[in-house]
């Protein structure tokens, strides 16, 4: 009965190869396509909530949307910081195509503020698409890239009211030749903004002689 121990001919179970059972296979397999359902999910989710691109007047006439505008409303601005009520805009067509561009208001005290720009043109069969600088030196003006910073999205059959904005909604502006807008223009410009993915009440009413008296959100009339 005594000597050695007799060498064992079974493989360790330190060795031993693990093989997982059917359960433990199927609930990786489930894990797997969990993580990979989990990695597509944001993206679709993203295409499903990106809104539509804005999208520009089919066509305007330069030389009839040329000339003075009362800005109505706007998400407001850093530039528009110091402006306090009266901000218009005047636009001249330039002998080199350009559109010279010059925007005035009442900061404190009254005072007058102006800012002179240009306007380059982008979509020359629309004319709707713009890109707008207020950056020169030299006589010369610059342009950061060739992205639209000024499109028009809406426009009165009479020229009498505009609604313009930027590509990525950050900014937009509604313009009318008078301090106010009639109901059925408003009516226009509330459908405009809606259609091309703009919160109105992310737009203040601006302080217009003969216009509104308060800054408010221009969802509530």
């Amino acid at each position: 009965m005594g000597g050695m121990p007799r060498p064992s001919t079974s493989t360790p179970s330190s060795t031993r190869p693990l093989r997982a059972s059917s359960k433990q296979r199927r609930a990786r397999r489930l894990l797997v396509a969990a993580l990979g359902a989990s990695a597509l999910a944001p993206a679709a989710a993203s295409a499903a909530t990106d809104p539509a691109p804005i999208v520009p007047v089919p066509s305007v006439d330069v030389q009839r949307y040329l000339g003075d505008w009362k800005q109505v409303a706007a998400i407001p601005q850093w530039f528009e910081a110091l402006c306090e009520r009266d901000v218009t805009a005047n636009y001249v067509l330039r002998p080199d195509g350009a559109v010279g561009v010059k925007n005035v208001c009442k900061g404190p005290f009254g005072a007058s503020i102006v800012a002179n720009g240009r306007a380059r043109i982008l979509d020359k069969t629309t004319n709707s698409q713009l890109q707008v600088s207020f950056a020169q030196a030299f006589g010369q003006w610059f342009y950061p890239n060739s992205t639209p910073n000024y499109v028009i999205v809406g426009l009165g059959a009479n020229y009498d009211w505009a609604v313009v904005g930027s590509p990525e909604r950050s900014s937009a502006f509604v313009l009318s030749r008078t301090a106010t807008l009639t109901p059925a223009q408003r009516s226009a410009v509330l459908s405009t903004l809606s259609t091309n993915g703009f919160d109105a009440c992310k737009l203040k009413t601006t302080k217009q002689t003969g216009g509104a008296t308060a800054a408010t959100p221009f969802c509530q009339g």
